[in-house]
């Protein structure tokens, strides 16, 4: 039920007064309300779920280490330009300039480069989005396109200003901090502080470098993670299976046996339907986001902690449910038609559930309580993937009951012998026969209905993969940007070294030497900043336990690949350096 809080309530009243009524309904009903317990979710902060909030905060936090690489690559710019005009900066400050002034006009400058980034940035945002929702009008509904409205150019305008005044402030700070004298005496290009200038550019490119392998490490490891989800063998065949979803007006079936003989009707007449060799209802589908939840409890075994059970997913099957989607059935039966409400409470478990709970022992014939309700495990079937995301080797614990204990069509399950989608229209009439008010709300194939129930996770995929790759290709820049800045500062050193007998190839290692020891220790710092990072995101995300040391060292081989290569071509450019013009201007 949907309930509104009142004007000054928390949410802990609110936890507090359901736990009252749920002991009253306990008291009242001992025998099936034992185990019950009340919930409360507020929409507006518990929603979307920790995992989903988890997912996003990750993306953003990559946005933003993009954002900061992309700021540090203009910070080197603009020191860079900063130590070429040393001596403009002098003049000015000789003339009468005063140091703020100074410091203002480099913050102008700054903002100028910054706004005219953003806008191209904003420019290409909107054919970004153009193209992914032609690309992705198949997996997203419309409500979950992607928008550009006034609220994310104001963001971007923000962020805009705010990195170019921030990332400003270095290279307005490094001029101040100059002689300016000595710059006069010394020249264009000699004045003094290259070094401290030097050590900071230095500085940010490991930062930078570091930055990307973290974002790449736990991006590429969230990715493949969910790419072997997605590749493993669900437990259960999906190929020819129909999913119709039901919807059933609650008003016209209130009661449990309205329900129960609504269910048998249903799947009475579309069992005589040619091209349908099964059918069954259920009330959740295999790999969906959101299952439903009861909690367990098995006599002479206590959980840990204050509670008095543990949680399951919760399947009511009809009879054929198995069938439909081959699943294996290990021990004992699944459900009979006899499994009626007036019969014994009975339940199946998958392999799970029976070896946590039942260790060395069988467990037909034991008894557990399913929701306050003592019942018979009268199976074992063999596990199935029901929750979207969740490691292939730990499918976690599924109690199934019949559906005729358990009244509340919601998914009609056909295994067709044809094509599938040819039997939509032939169902939908078969529904109208029964009842006019019985639509099929969707009717896809299960094959269909995994895809779109994975949409979100492709496009996440995607995101990810392009901040990635974006953050690789400005570290890659950043170090290429101040190796070549280098050789351009030293070409008077490097041209004195060939005509002194210096080798070509012993000048490219002396220059690439130093990307490789910049990259070096950005991904040493990287590694570091990874590790944390991957332990919080296995213990919020299941599917992080299959997690592999190989990818992250295949992540550290391509960046310190990339790296090797922006190194590399700056010291091929120093070999161009002719030793004699270089001594005739000196």
């Amino acid at each position: 039920p949907l309930a509104r809080m009142t004007q000054g309530a928390s949410m802990e009243q609110v936890r507090g007064e359901l736990e009252l009524v749920a002991d009253q309904i306990s008291q009242e009903n001992p025998e099936t309300m034992e185990d019950r317990t009340l919930e409360a979710s507020n929409l507006r902060y518990d929603l979307p779920p920790t995992q989903a909030r988890l997912l996003f905060s990750m993306m953003l936090g990559m946005v933003g280490v993009v954002l900061v690489i992309a700021c540090v690559n203009i910070t080197n710019l603009l020191l860079a330009r900063s130590q070429d005009r040393t001596r403009e900066m002098a003049l000015r400050t000789v003339l009468g300039a005063g140091r703020s002034r100074v410091v203002r006009q480099l913050l102008t400058e700054s903002l100028v480069m910054a706004l005219l980034g953003g806008a191209a940035g904003l420019g290409l945002g909107v054919l970004g989005i153009d193209a992914m929702a032609r690309a992705w009008v198949d997996l997203l509904p419309s409500g979950f396109m992607p928008r550009l409205d006034g609220r994310v150019i104001s963001f971007t305008l923000s962020i805009t200003l705010g990195a170019g005044l921030l990332f400003g402030l270095a290279p307005a700070i490094q001029t101040m901090r100059r002689d300016h004298a000595a710059a006069l005496r010394e020249g264009k290009g000699r004045s003094g502080g290259g070094g401290s200038r030097k050590r900071l550019s230095r500085t940010l490119v490991v930062g930078e470098i570091a930055l990307s392998m973290i974002c790449l490490g736990a991006g590429s490891l969230l990715v493949r993670s969910f790419l072997e989800i997605r590749s493993s063998d669900p437990g259960f065949q999906g190929e020819d299976v129909l999913v119709a979803t039901l919807a059933v007006p609650q008003s016209k079936y209130p009661d449990e046996e309205d329900r129960r003989l609504l269910s048998d009707q249903i799947l009475e007449r579309i069992r005589t339907l040619p091209g349908i060799s099964e059918a069954a209802l259920v009330n959740s589908l295999p790999q969906t986001p959101v299952q439903p939840t009861d909690s367990i409890r098995i006599p002479g075994q206590e959980p840990a902690g204050a509670r008095s059970g543990w949680d399951a997913v919760r399947v009511a099957a009809s009879p054929r449910y198995l069938d439909v989607f081959d699943i294996q059935l290990l021990e004992g039966r699944f459900f009979e038609e006899g499994d009626r409400e007036d019969g014994r409470l009975v339940a199946a478990i998958n392999q799970e559930l029976a070896e946590r709970r039942f260790p060395g022992e069988s467990a037909v014939g034991r008894r557990m309580f399913v929701g306050g309700e003592e019942r018979e495990i009268v199976g074992v079937v063999s596990d199935v993937q029901q929750q979207l995301i969740s490691a292939p080797e730990r499918p976690g614990e599924t109690v199934y009951v019949p559906q005729a204990q358990s009244p509340a069509p919601v998914f009609l399950v056909l295994e067709t012998t044809g094509d599938p989608h040819q039997l939509v229209l032939p169902v939908r009439e078969q529904l109208q026969l029964i009842d006019l008010d019985l639509t099929v709300a969707q009717a896809l194939t299960m094959v269909e209905f995994v895809n779109q129930a994975f949409a979100g996770i492709r496009v996440f995929n995607i995101i990810l993969g392009g901040f990635g790759i974006m953050a690789l290709f400005l570290a890659a820049l950043g170090t290429y940007g101040v190796l070549a800045y280098s050789v351009g500062q030293r070409r008077h050193e490097i041209g004195v070294r060939l005509a002194m007998g210096a080798r070509q190839g012993q000048v490219v290692r002396m220059i690439s030497n130093q990307g490789f020891r910049l990259g070096a220790l950005g991904l040493a710092l990287g590694f570091i900043g990874t590790l944390p990072l991957i332990g919080v995101l296995r213990s919020m995300v299941s599917a992080f336990a299959t997690v592999k040391p190989s990818t992250l060292g295949g992540i550290a081989a391509l960046l310190a690949g990339v790296t090797v290569l922006a190194s590399w071509v700056p010291a091929r450019r120093a070999t161009a350096v002719d030793p004699v013009e270089t001594l005739r201007e000196e």
